[in-house]
């Protein structure tokens, strides 16, 4: 009945009146009944309007790019999504972007977009520092430091921000409520879990999947710290954006 009464409150089509009345009384039954607020909003949140998951396999030719590997690892930590490689440099390589429609989509152009990016700063870094290729990896490992940096930071933001949001809405409606950022935090967390464990239950029907095995952590060629120090601060520049519809 809370659940209903929340998505009561959301509706776009709803007048202020009416959502406030529902909210108020959600919050009334939750109150009476011991029951944590914020953790039946955040369960509940858009669960309606959730796509569907979707497995989209793309031909990656012969050989991976070799900045392929940091840029799974930014789309596995950042982008709501699962990236499996599979083939061989005989048959050809592939690659399946697992998620829901349009975390895969915006993954699938984050790919491209983050290979291309990561070979331009390089190039650009090798020439104005006369640099060979043996010093490539030590910058790369640098622009993925520095982008994941930044990733995990905005992340942080975007979730200080909702419960920011959240602890006003609830104030607004209650100016005696003692309900902790921390619990909200908690929350959310959870939905996130939650979120991860049905993408890797979707991830386990379509294919065979040895969790415990994944490509190597291994990086060779790490050894000038300024390289890698050069790269982590470009990486913190990188923006990396939703493309326009259509493109």
């Amino acid at each position: 009945h809370i659940k209903k009464l929340f998505a009561l409150s959301g509706q776009s089509n709803s007048n202020a009146a009416e959502s406030q009345a529902a909210f108020a009384k959600a919050k009334q039954i939750a109150d009476e009944s011991g029951i944590d607020l914020s953790l039946i909003e955040a369960q509940t949140g858009k669960e309606a309007e959730k796509e569907e998951f979707t497995d989209n396999e793309l031909d990656i030719g012969k050989r991976k790019k070799i900045t392929q590997k940091f840029v799974t690892w930014l789309l596995d930590k950042h982008f709501n999504v699962q990236v499996l490689n599979g083939g061989s440099r005989y048959s050809g390589r592939k690659m399946w972007i697992i998620g829901r429609k349009s975390d895969a989509e915006f993954a699938i152009f984050a790919n491209q977009f983050l290979n291309d990016e990561f070979m331009r700063l390089w190039f650009m870094y090798k020439k104005e520092n006369s640099l060979t290729a043996k010093e490539r990896n030590a910058y790369l490992w640098g622009l993925y430091n520095g982008l994941n940096d930044k990733l995990e930071k905005s992340r942080e933001e975007q979730i200080k921000n909702r419960i920011n949001q959240q602890t006003e809405s609830e104030e607004s409606f209650d100016k005696n409520s003692t309900k902790k950022s921390k619990g909200l935090d908690e929350s959310f967390q959870l939905v996130v879990k939650k979120e991860k464990e049905l993408l890797r239950e979707f991830v386990n029907k379509k294919h065979r999947v040895s969790w415990g095995r994944g490509s190597s952590n291994y990086i060779s060629g790490l050894h000038r710290q300024s390289i890698i120090d050069a790269g982590i601060r470009t990486g913190k520049t990188i923006n990396v954006n939703r493309p326009l519809p259509g493109i």
